[in-house]
């Protein structure tokens, strides 16, 4: 009977380490998984942020194109305002010029 013990006690433990190689392949195997999980997370992570940015400069972009637009819209009707003053002011010298050299030619 005590060799059916030492047996059966052999058999255990040769279950347990089996057990036990068995549970450090499957840990092993998780962690690689994980990593490798991980590992795809963070690049999608990052693609996404560059996306992200990509829209948000663009976004940017197209606000700073149509504000620029409207400024040039806007000095492009002052420019025209500056020179329809100016064409008036000239029209007005011209005349007073006119005027001038009417009565200096007139009164000699």
């Amino acid at each position: 009977m005590s060799i059916d013990v030492i047996l059966s006690i052999k058999q255990a433990e040769a279950e347990a380490e089996q057990i036990i190689k068995d549970s450090v392949e499957e840990s092993r195997r998780i962690a690689s998984e994980a990593a490798a999980q991980a590992e795809h997370l963070c690049t999608r992570l990052v693609e996404e942020g560059e996306e992200e940015a990509s829209r948000v400069i663009k976004e940017a972009e197209s606000r700073a194109a149509r504000e620029v637009d409207s400024r040039m819209k806007q000095i492009d009707e002052e420019d025209e305002a500056v020179l329809l003053h100016a064409g008036e002011k000239l029209h007005s010298a011209v005349g007073m010029i006119m005027e001038r050299i009417v009565k200096i030619h007139g009164s000699s």
